[in-house]
């Protein structure tokens, strides 16, 4: 976001109170994050994920704290890297997908999708893509060479579950996929 968008952050992260690194255990990471290669024959081969997920506790103007503690709010970063198996090495032949959801966890039944981001290194081919949904409606997409940053419009910015979705073709005929979802948090 620093790179991307340098005006969000004082405007989203200026009064934060604390950020707290969430524990997500083996069940509840592969309920949210899941990525797939997919060689040259389309055989599809289930990656690795490395998971963050970040709580941050923020006060609005009347220095009111915002908490799931305190029955108001919080905004999370759900964080998840996926690099491809390889038998060559790594630097010459595979590919590294990042994405990442910041979203506000409200009580009740929806929360609210602020932004996704991402990139991709390594031997990757042509444009990438991303899209995230809510259910099956596209809130934001597009293409994208080595990262991307978007926020959904705010009228449609509204739901349950969150999902984004990168891929990227390589260099060597196959594809990279990563999906991370938001609704295990809910």
């Amino acid at each position: 976001m620093l790179q991307t968008a340098p005006e969000l952050v004082s405007e989203r992260y200026s009064n934060i109170v604390e950020v707290q690194t969430v524990s997500v255990d083996e069940d509840m990471m592969d309920d949210c994050v899941t990525a797939w290669e997919y060689d040259e024959n389309g055989t599809m081969l289930p990656l690795e994920c490395d998971v963050v997920l970040n709580k941050i506790v923020y006060q609005n103007d009347a220095s009111e704290t915002y908490s799931l503690d305190t029955a108001a709010s919080t905004f999370y970063v759900l964080s998840a890297k996926a690099d491809t198996t390889s038998t060559d090495d790594k630097t010459e032949d595979g590919v590294t997908l990042y994405g990442c959801i910041g979203w506000e966890d409200v009580l009740g039944p929806f929360n609210n999708l602020k932004y996704v981001s991402g990139y991709r290194r390594g031997a990757y081919a042509n444009e990438g893509s991303y899209s995230a949904l809510k259910s099956s409606y596209d809130m934001c997409s597009g293409n994208f060479d080595t990262s991307f940053y978007d926020i959904p419009d705010p009228s449609d910015a509204s739901g349950t579950q969150f999902r984004l979705v990168v891929n990227s073709d390589t260099k060597n005929g196959g594809k990279v996929q990563l999906i991370v979802l938001t609704s295990i948090f809910d």
